[in-house]
């Protein structure tokens, strides 16, 4: 029996946002009085961590600090929304997808920034289900796949997730999906992820069409 959901990350995996987040996260320390980087630094592949939360409570915020950085973190997106488009061929991966099974997202990102952008570039119509941050449960804790499963009526089992960090394969893989498959061409690199248990890693999106 084949899969009957194909559930996907946002950040590295749909949409080319790494450098986009990198200017987010400068504009944070600015506005925060905090260093995450060097200055100068230009290279970000492999820099950012899964759980957001967790990553400023390690430079001292407070969580009713973190919420304000994450109120901020909203706001400034927005005004660079322009810039964030999605990799080539991923528009057709998700059409393609979509015509054999349901296909689903899952994010820490924010459907207030997300669904403009998909509207923006005509891939809104493929996603049947969105679990954001705004939900309890956020990555990498696996009750996201929990949640995100029972909301589609369809077992881990019988679903693939496709990710680009480390913590969020590793997530699927202890939620029970059936087949995980990592990209390279997102935010974490082939080292990161070679370890991790996926399935399958893949280098450029249309190669995730040979997963299916």
């Amino acid at each position: 029996m084949g899969f009957k959901a194909i559930i996907f990350d946002w950040d590295g995996v749909v949409v080319d946002t790494l450098q986009v987040q990198a200017k987010l996260y400068r504009a944070i320390e600015q506005a925060f009085h905090v260093q995450f980087f060097p200055q100068g630094k230009t290279d970000f592949k492999d820099f950012f961590e899964l759980d957001w939360k967790k990553f400023y409570r390690e430079f001292g915020f407070s969580d009713e600090e973190v919420l304000k950085i994450g109120k901020y973190y909203l706001e400034e997106t927005r005004k660079l929304q322009s810039q964030i488009k999605p990799f080539p061929h991923i528009p057709a991966v998700l059409e393609e997808a979509s015509k054999r099974m349901k296909v689903v997202l899952l994010t820490s990102n924010y459907k207030d920034n997300i669904i403009p952008i998909m509207k923006q570039h005509g891939i809104a119509q493929y996603f049947s289900y969105i679990h954001d941050g705004h939900n309890s449960a956020i990555k990498p804790d696996p009750a996201v796949i929990t949640h995100t499963t029972k909301e589609i009526g369809i077992p881990p089992q019988d679903c693939i997730f496709v990710g680009d960090m480390d913590e969020e394969i590793i997530m699927a893989k202890k939620a029970g999906i059936g087949k995980v498959i990592a990209v390279t061409y997102g935010f974490h690199s082939l080292k990161r992820l070679k370890d991790t248990g996926a399935d399958a890693i893949v280098n450029k999106p249309e190669e995730i069409l040979q997963h299916l």
